[in-house]
């Protein structure tokens, strides 16, 4: 068994970002800060268990409030390709449950046929090449709402500690090089947000289904996996 961390395949005409965009122009791009009568995906979307900054949702995960759906489905999402052709996957996770990942119908399908509860997704009917003036080739695709948790660290291989906020409040992050998970905490898992740190980690197995169907926006990197003492 392995187990990797997730980032972009950054610097290759593979990789590709997204922003949410009231029109189909990168130059309608919607901010954090915007208007406070406005819905702003990152600032005003729910879960189940509360905001993306929410102990809750952190920990529990939980899928969409039906309010948060009905308003990804009025908003655009909109990228600037450096090369037209078909994408499997449009951003990468990250520590953030803001960072939410595209993924293509070929590869949302891989996966539940897997393991169906792995993920919430969302169809976003509107997506956009800003460079090429057309909708993003590889569509349909979705929202990727990443539901499982799991308590991952090996606590001795790998340093937490906590990080204070502008605002006051803490988050707990890695230092150092040393990443490891328990095998015992991760046997029969393909990926999961572990829930001190909310880093995404997957298996062999997640990555292999990943890169069967092409997605090649992705780099994995490898970590260490222990066994309990």
């Amino acid at each position: 068994m392995k187990c990797y961390l997730i980032a972009g395949n950054y610097g290759t005409p593979d990789f590709l970002d997204y922003v949410f965009a009231r029109a189909p122009d990168y130059g309608e791009r919607i901010h954090y800060d915007d208007y406070e009568g406005e819905w702003v995906p990152g600032r005003d979307m729910k879960y189940e268990h509360g905001g993306p900054l929410s102990y809750g949702a952190t920990v529990k995960g939980g899928r969409f409030t039906d309010k948060t759906r009905a308003e990804f489905h009025k908003i655009w999402c909109v990228s600037r390709p450096k090369a037209e052709r078909t994408f499997d996957v449009i951003k990468p996770f990250g520590e953030s449950l803001k960072a939410i990942p595209l993924f293509s119908g070929r590869l949302k399908n891989a996966i539940e046929a897997v393991d169906p509860a792995l993920f919430e997704f969302v169809r976003m009917e509107r997506t956009w090449d800003d460079v090429h003036k057309t909708p993003i080739a590889g569509g349909p695709f979705f929202l990727a709402n990443l539901l499982a948790r799991r308590d991952c660290w090996d606590q001795d291989r790998t340093q937490i500690g906590p990080q204070k906020r502008g605002d006051g409040s803490y988050f707990n992050t890695i230092s150092g090089s040393g990443r490891a998970v328990l095998r015992s905490r991760v046997a029969d898992a393909l990926i999961w947000r572990d829930t001190l740190t909310k880093t995404v980690v997957c298996t062999d197995v997640f990555k292999e289904i990943a890169e069967g169907v092409g997605c090649k926006g992705w780099r994995f990197r490898e970590i260490a996996v222990t066994d309990d003492r």
